[in-house]
């Protein structure tokens, strides 16, 4: 737009130029309610216009003028360029060393090949914490962390109220390790890079790296559940703000292992504390923006387990205690689900969050605690009814299952178009189970269960190119048999 302006410079004249300068200073005194906090900002802006239309009449005017103008005008330009370039570098630019990218390339090469699952088994590891959205793609993993522009909108939602990690909208996840979504998932191998470490897994293997940990409540790609489960259908698509995070996922498991009482339970918590700030509702209100402001929270454990903090802050800093020990810091957008490890009854986790820059944000945490008994429960109950896996590939899984009794055969495959689900060789009705995953009802018994997956339109592809492909060939027959009956001629 600038170059356009430039180039037709001969059509401004001193009206113009001065309607022009008029509007601009009317547009600035316009905003001025609502950026009163950016003076700077609108002063600086107003100098500029300034500045600039008394260039653009340099420029109109004699050579000499015009030739010092254009100097000015390109000092301006590289001046803003390098100050707007640095402060951008210096306030937004994250960086990393291109060696973080391959530090972990040999032994987590070494590690998934004793480590995945392969042709007669099926099950999913992760890579914690990310250092890229598709540490799957990166290293071959079977993870849930995902990163793709095309992802689908409904398996990216129900992810995201499980309390997963969101870098934007429907584009990709990032896993947070739970034992309730290692049940959901399938999640059975956690590779935690140098430093962390996973509260509930078994340590396997360590190299200088990497630790890989089981996950001892992980579960098969499919497994018998409830049929109170069917529940869970409405849970989370007609109600997605009454139970989100921890609390959909104790949801899920509750109603699939038929419990009378829900795994995870929300912690006692004391009033929210704030310095520069007051809380109104769920938002809390910052008095000067150029300062810090804090929302504190103190939780006290209720029973032993495993203590998560489920973070609704948009935004902010976070330092977290377990009885004034072990400090932990990280972002509240990049730990939406903090784990706090294992909690005896009695214990205080207190939580404080900073916030700068912010007139107002979403201010809102709660903490919970993963009953370690009721968890084995659960667990036990699930795994007798577990697909036990025979074969698989990437389109095609196959197993038996005993079910004592007529349940819903629930499984961490996607509902997609394209899967179908065999039961003793017989294809069944499938139905979406909160809103992203493939189930179907099952009787009592030992079956015979195979998941077969066929891209929609595959077949009627291959059609379309066979019969492209036999047009073609008649083309050029008839075309070569003309250009030999008019060789003579020629």
């Amino acid at each position: 737009l600038g170059y356009e302006s430039l180039i037709h410079r001969h059509g401004l004249d001193i009206s113009r130029l001065f309607v022009s300068f008029l509007l601009s200073v009317g547009f600035l005194a316009a905003a001025w309610k609502t950026t009163q906090n950016l003076l700077g900002i609108s002063i600086s802006a107003l100098v500029l216009i300034s500045v600039l239309v008394l260039l653009i009449i340099v420029i109109k005017g004699k050579d000499s003028l015009r030739r010092a103008a254009s100097w000015v005008l390109s000092l301006l330009l590289l001046s803003e360029i390098l100050i707007n370039g640095v402060y951008v570098l210096d306030a937004y630019a994250g960086s990393t060393n291109a060696l973080d990218y391959v530090a972990c390339e040999s032994d987590m090469r070494k590690l998934t090949k004793k480590y995945e699952s392969r042709k007669n088994d099926f099950y999913r590891s992760e890579v914690y914490p990310n250092f890229t959205f598709n540490t799957g793609q990166l290293y071959g993993v079977k993870g849930i962390t995902y990163y793709s522009s095309t992802m689908n909108g409904t398996r990216y939602q129900l992810l995201e109220w499980l309390g997963n990690r969101v870098y934007a909208k429907n584009v990709s996840t990032v896993y947070q390790p739970t034992p309730m979504q290692d049940m959901m998932f399938g999640v059975k191998y956690h590779y935690m890079r140098i430093g962390r470490s996973l509260a509930y897994g078994n340590p396997v293997e360590k190299t200088q790296m990497v630790t890989v940990y089981e996950s001892p409540y992980a579960l098969p790609v499919a497994y018998a559940v409830s049929p109170a489960i069917k529940e869970f259908m409405t849970v989370s698509v007609e109600e997605p703000t009454v139970y989100e995070g921890i609390a959909l996922q104790t949801k899920f498991i509750s109603l699939a292992a038929g419990l009378e009482r829900d795994v995870a339970i929300e912690a006692y918590c004391g009033e929210p504390r704030t310095e520069n700030a007051t809380v109104n509702g769920k938002y809390m209100h910052i008095r000067d923006t150029d300062s810090e402001a804090s929302y504190s929270v103190e939780f006290y454990a209720q029973c032993d387990g495993y203590f998560y903090i489920d973070f609704d802050f948009v935004t902010g800093t976070y330092t977290a205690f377990v009885n004034g020990a072990g400090k932990r810091t990280g972002t509240c957008t990049g730990d939406p689900l903090l784990s706090m490890g294992y909690v005896k009854k009695g214990d205080s986790i207190s939580v404080t969050v900073t916030v700068k820059g912010y007139q107002a944000v979403f201010a809102d945490m709660s903490g919970w605690i993963i009953d370690e008994k009721a968890l084995d429960a659960a667990h036990e109950t699930l795994s007798a009814g577990g697909l036990h896996v025979e074969r698989a590939s990437e389109t095609r899984i196959m197993g038996t299952i005993a079910v004592s009794e007529d349940s819903v055969l629930y499984s961490s495959i996607p509902y997609e178009n394209g899967w179908s689900v065999y039961i003793d060789g017989e294809k069944q009705k499938t139905y979406d189970l909160g809103a992203g995953l493939l189930a179907c009802d099952i009787a009592a018994g030992t079956h015979t269960v195979e998941y077969r997956y066929l891209a929609p339109g595959l077949v009627m592809g291959i059609l379309l190119t066979l019969s492209s492909v036999a047009i073609l060939a008649c083309l050029w027959l008839t075309t070569a048999k003309r250009r030999k009956n008019a060789q003579p001629n020629v």
